[in-house]
């Protein structure tokens, strides 16, 4: 069987932000993915991934711009939980379900 590469998932983030919010979405999927084995044998929250998510300022994205947030669209938000859901998929459960 031949080995495929890795190609990181494409996102339908704007330009603008796009790479800041793909790459701290993937940093925050390298430490989910690190921790997947664990969360899922011990059916246990995801605290690493979700203090790496907390560290690269993605759990309030959606707030408006005029409250000093992001203002992320639902569309940025699919992306990043798509991006999670590649290392862990309780991590982007857990993540699109805060964003609710």
């Amino acid at each position: 069987m031949a080995t495929e590469t890795y190609r990181p998932p494409s996102t339908r983030i704007p330009s603008a932000r796009q790479s800041d919010l793909t790459a701290r979405a993937r940093a925050s999927a390298e430490v989910a993915g690190a921790h997947v084995v664990a969360v899922d044998a011990d059916a246990r929250f995801p605290g690493e991934a979700f203090a790496e998510l907390r560290k690269q300022r993605l759990l309030g994205i959606q707030v408006p711009q005029a409250l000093d947030g992001e203002g992320a669209t639902i569309a940025e938000i699919a992306d990043v939980c798509y991006i999670l859901g590649q290392s862990c998929s309780s991590t982007a459960l857990i993540y699109a379900m805060h964003q609710i």
